[in-house]
């Protein structure tokens, strides 16, 4: 699918656990869009409609990773398990469905998600902003290109996050390594209850178009204030680079 939208939670729910497979079932069900298709590859095949929360249970627990498409192709939620103590939920939405009162229940939606999955970090944005954050292009001598991510890997979760960005969500546990006061009086982000246990942090602005000057200034301010040591930045050094203590304790 051309996405132009993705939402990424980092999950640590048991999806060996039928209850945990039976409520993100139903979510899936409430969704904006209806989902038409799932399996453990992304060309999937099998019918949602006649799907089972056996069979989605014993796909992630047999295969570690399972594909949801939506109708019309609006979206697709793949789920992975990346190390023994996470897994990765990654939601792709195409840029529609995200203009109007569309973008909102998505928004909405992914808060549920979030919560239901007992994620402790993730985020929205479009694919323009991931890809000056996160995507590096080298040229190769012999004239070619080879495209990498930069603070993405699995591994990296380990030492820092992988930036800020339109939407960022935390486990409300990390409040320790932060001082919410210099968020909550910062004009350019939103402070959302998300759950017991999640809360946001989100440019006031909508997600639609990335407007990459607007937003500059009011990152950086927000890494600040998150803490430089914890927040990976393009083009700046990762040697001394730690994870905040709340998510490395959830996942070491």
């Amino acid at each position: 699918m051309r996405q132009a939208v993705r939402a990424q939670l980092y999950s640590v729910a048991d999806f060996s656990s039928v209850d945990i497979c039976r409520a993100l079932v139903e979510h899936l069900r409430r969704a904006p869009r209806s989902p038409s298709r799932y399996d453990a590859v992304e060309n999937a095949r099998r019918d949602f409609a006649g799907s089972s929360v056996d069979e989605i249970n014993g796909l992630l627990r047999d295969r570690g990773v399972i594909f949801f498409k939506f109708e019309n192709g609006a979206a697709q939620v793949m789920i992975q398990r990346e190390a023994t103590k996470f897994f990765l939920l990654h939601v792709f939405f195409v840029e529609k469905e995200w203009y109007g009162e569309k973008s909102k229940e998505w928004e909405e939606w992914i808060d549920k998600l979030a919560d239901i999955t007992c994620s402790i970090y993730g985020y929205i944005c479009t694919d323009e902003e991931y890809n000056i954050k996160n995507i590096v292009v080298d040229e190769l001598s012999t004239g070619g290109l080879v495209i990498r991510g930069a603070g993405i890997a699995t591994s990296d979760f380990y030492h820092f996050i992988p930036g800020v960005y339109w939407k960022n969500y935390f486990v409300s546990a990390i409040r320790s390594d932060i001082d919410l006061s210099k968020i909550e009086r910062m004009t350019d982000w939103d402070l959302q209850r998300v759950s017991d246990d999640i809360f946001a942090i989100r440019w006031v602005h909508p997600l639609l178009p990335f407007e990459p000057r607007a937003r500059q200034q009011a990152d950086q301010d927000l890494i600040a204030a998150l803490g430089e040591e914890h927040v990976f930045v393009k083009g700046r050094p990762q040697d001394n680079l730690r994870q905040f203590a709340a998510l490395a304790n959830r996942i070491k």
